[in-house]
């Protein structure tokens, strides 16, 4: 049997669970003096009520987008500390079963093959054997508890939300997640203490079935 690790089961999670901002408008932040006032009182409160519906409709277009890959898409997250690049975690996932590799920056390292079919996760050995892990780590409906914030709201381009720690396999009681929407893609950065976690997922031109391995190593 083998054992996955704390550390690889936090970023498998973030992996397959999962900008900065911009300005949202073009007008510059000091007024020229020698400008005529661009807009009266109540005009000023239509560009705020039209920012405000501007910023519900990207936290309803990118809720849209998680709910429309939830069914098939692909993931890659790159993990980071201080900067510097330290595991790579890629697959799909096709009806809440996943295919993943998870490989580091150490180029002599073999990458860790991983099938997770429901609540079993099988590692695939050296020889092309199969071995069930003791501990399944990957969520069935991964996007799920993303649909779920505790708060969310837009920041320029992005959406900022708030997500209770433990469900996105993290010790923390609240956790920030960024997220961008990128056409039917969403990319998402959690970053803490020097570590950044970023993760894209992009709807699933392969929608073969994610399947158990035909051989399992006892």
């Amino acid at each position: 049997m083998t054992t996955i690790g704390r550390g690889t089961a936090g970023a498998l999670a973030l992996a397959v669970l999962l900008g900065s901002a911009c300005s949202s408008g073009g007008e510059d932040l000091v007024p020229d003096p020698d400008r005529p006032p661009a807009s009266s009182p109540d005009d000023s409160a239509d560009t705020s009520a039209s920012s405000d519906t501007s910023g519900e409709a990207l936290v309803a277009a990118t809720t849209a987008a998680l709910s429309q890959l939830r069914d098939a898409y692909t993931f890659v997250t790159r993990v980071e500390v201080t900067g510097t690049p330290v595991t790579t975690v890629s697959g799909r996932n096709i009806g809440g079963n996943a295919d993943i590799v998870i490989s580091t920056d150490d180029p002599s390292a073999t990458p860790v093959h991983l099938i997770a079919i429901g609540d079993q996760v099988f590692v695939e050995n050296a020889d092309g054997t199969w071995t069930l892990a003791t501990t399944a780590s990957v969520a069935q409906d991964p996007i799920g508890p993303l649909l779920e914030p505790q708060a969310m709201h837009a920041d320029g381009q992005r959406v900022v939300a708030n997500y209770p720690g433990p469900r996105l396999g993290l010790d923390d009681p609240s956790v920030e997640v960024d997220l961008r929407l990128d056409g039917a893609s969403v990319e998402l950065v959690y970053e803490t203490e020097g570590v950044a976690v970023r993760t894209r997922l992009d709807p699933a031109t392969d929608t073969t079935p994610v399947t158990a391995p035909p051989t399992v190593a006892p």
